[in-house]
């Protein structure tokens, strides 16, 4: 970015003002344009998002397939690391998935939920009709026995989405950004969400959650002193 550019001038140039080698600080004559804030993009409701997960055909070897997808994407997991789950990866009796050398190369565990357990352990049962020709230990399989595809993926999901006739566009990576808001608007913590999605730095798990106002509000009189100290005051008109 231009801005971006700017930046290093301007510390040269008060670099050169205090050193000596030039009579005036020449950075004032140096305006850097302020960046616009980029509008969130919004996410799915809890509603919303329900919908969504029960959409697929439940009755058919691709829509156990898809309703286990969403649900294991619900998680909290980065794309590539859903896609690059093995059947070694899905412990359903321990209620947990295990992502081999996600981000950074790290492993980590995520708890499974009850809905994704349930429906993986039909997925598992009807796995073997997508492996006709050649054997694979890759959890999501495509109808001719390959891996699944990051684009497979998305073109998915948006397939969902308007069948659901959600008032919004989804990529894989706002699951997982709709899955950190949803946990902390149930009050999970934030180092919980971090260790979920398996962020290095609290500031970047902070950018995942998105909380409405009216629950900042709600959470807000809960927790701060004040509001109970004053709830049997009336307001002064």
């Amino acid at each position: 970015e231009k801005e971006a550019r700017l930046y290093p001038l301007k510390a040269f140039l008060g670099f050169c003002h205090r050193k000596g080698l030039l009579p005036k600080d020449l950075r004032k004559f140096i305006l850097v344009p302020r960046r616009e804030h980029k509008v969130l993009k919004r996410l799915p409701s809890e509603e919303e998002m329900i919908r969504l997960l029960e959409t697929p055909e439940e009755n058919t070897s691709i829509g156990i397939r898809d309703r286990a997808l969403l649900e294991v994407a619900y998680s909290g997991l980065r794309a590539s690391e859903l896609l690059n789950l093995t059947t070694q990866d899905v412990g359903l009796e321990e209620n947990r998935i295990f992502i081999r050398q996600g981000k950074g190369d790290k492993d980590r565990v995520v708890p499974m939920t009850s809905a994704a357990r349930y429906w993986l352990s039909r997925w598992l049962r009807r796995r073997q009709e997508f492996l006709p020709k050649k054997d694979s230990d890759r959890l999501f399989l495509t109808k001719r026995g390959h891996s699944l595809t990051r684009r497979h993926f998305a073109k998915l999901l948006e397939h969902y989405v308007r069948q659901v006739q959600l008032p919004v566009a989804l990529s894989p990576h706002d699951l997982r950004r709709t899955t950190a808001t949803h946990l902390a608007a149930h009050g999970a913590p934030i180092r919980l969400i971090q260790a979920l999605l398996g962020h290095e730095s609290l500031k970047v798990t902070t950018k995942y959650v998105r909380l409405s106002d009216e629950h900042i509000r709600t959470e807000y009189d809960r927790t701060h002193p004040s509001s109970k100290r004053v709830r049997h005051l009336v307001p002064i008109v």
